[in-house]
């Protein structure tokens, strides 16, 4: 994903206005083929895995128990717990494509009277508003975020962006301000009205090339 690009996004898995995860819509990538079924010896966090299916999982452990683990499937956005007997190992040429979703975190977001941590309805309120679009957002990547969340602990990468609807009317963050959500927010850069896109690797293919 680069700097100062624009990418059209689904919104994933949310936690607050600092921690959501996104899915590129652009050149969406699927397994070309299922790794041998080798089951996995090591639950460390931090661990990339596969889980069993039909298709290719890839995923990375955030979690463990006795007989479980949460598991950031790192394609699809998703974090879900799964048996230690479903995950397998997963060969090395299946790493050499970037993972399709990414951690962000919204600029121009604060809580309201400089609280420290975000109020759950505050952050249920910023929630509502990146659901009621039906169609995928338009994300414009400012610069990496350096802060440590419990995601970049396992080695996912970090944004932070600004939210746009997906006609390119108005900023998430200027429509919370409306909506008494949260307190005015910071100075915008200069952004330039263009995208952006990923490229596959040999082990995985685009929707366009199935068509």
């Amino acid at each position: 994903m680069s700097w100062q690009s624009w990418y059209e996004v689904e919104v994933k898995h949310y936690e607050t206005p600092e921690s959501f995860i996104v899915t590129l819509v652009n050149d969406r990538k699927k397994p070309k083929k299922s790794p041998p079924e080798i089951p996995l010896t090591s639950f460390e966090v931090g661990i990339v895995c596969a889980v069993k299916g039909e298709e290719i999982q890839r995923g990375k452990i955030t979690a463990t128990s006795e007989t479980e683990c949460d598991v950031l499937l790192v394609d699809s956005g998703e974090v879900s717990t799964i048996l230690k007997s479903d995950l397998i190992q997963l060969p090395p040429e299946f790493l050499s494509n970037p993972f399709q979703s990414v951690h962000c975190r919204m600029l121009g977001i604060r809580p309201k009277y400089k609280m420290p941590i975000w109020p759950p309805l505050q952050r249920v309120k910023v929630q509502e508003i990146i659901r009621r679009y039906k169609e995928p957002l338009r994300m414009f990547v400012v610069e990496k975020n350096e802060k440590i969340c419990e995601l970049s602990r396992v080695g996912m990468n970090s944004y932070n962006v600004l939210l746009m609807d997906p006609l390119g009317r108005e900023y998430l963050d200027d429509v919370a301000v409306k909506e008494h959500i949260e307190e005015a927010p910071v100075v915008k850069p200069e952004i330039e009205e263009q995208f952006d896109s990923g490229h596959a690797s040999e082990d995985f293919e685009t929707d366009s090339d199935q068509a």
